[in-house]
């Protein structure tokens, strides 16, 4: 009773398998057919789906060992992985944001990183990055809705009055 126990403590399957083993079995099995992969491919499947799962600090850690040997498309792939990972801890923007733009410096076509940034900017009230960043993906892809919806909120909305940094912001700080 102890033994199962702790095997349950650790998520230990009946077969001896934990949650990482049947991850990589899931995406060897369902996403490559049984293989051949190679081992920076099935690692940044495998944190996508602890991504999907909801074990975002999990995925973060078994996607950012392959950035150094990933190249071209799958580097990009694990930068946009890590960045919505980095996405739900609020303190972490910085750190999507620098993946993010790495990832379009390798591959300026990714919509998905321009909604992703525009999305961080907005959430930061930096409105005319975030609007930037909603054009760029729509010059790329015409019909986003998702871009589209966040372009007419952001353009409905009057821009704020910018206080700081101008003169009547010095002129209310005396």
């Amino acid at each position: 009773a102890a033994a199962h126990a702790a095997l349950a403590l650790f998520d230990v399957d009946a077969a001896g398998l934990d949650r990482l083993d049947r991850a990589v079995l899931e995406a060897l099995c369902r996403r490559f057919g049984g293989g051949p992969v190679g081992l920076s491919t099935l690692a940044v499947a495998v944190g996508e789906e602890m991504l999907r799962d909801g074990h975002y600090f999990e995925a973060i850690q078994q996607i950012e060992p392959t950035l150094q040997q990933a190249r071209g498309a799958l580097r990009v792939r694990a930068r946009r992985a890590i960045a919505r990972a980095c996405l739900r801890n609020p303190k972490w923007a910085k750190r999507a944001e620098a993946h993010l733009l790495d990832a379009l410096q390798e591959d300026p076509a990714r919509v998905e990183a321009h909604l992703l940034l525009g999305d961080i900017y907005g959430q930061g009230g930096l409105r005319s990055r975030a609007l930037s960043a909603y054009r760029r993906a729509l010059d790329l892809q015409p019909h986003n809705r998702q871009a589209q919806r966040e372009l007419a909120r952001l353009e409905g909305a009057e821009a704020p009055p910018r206080v700081s940094g101008t003169l009547l912001g010095f002129l209310k700080k005396r």
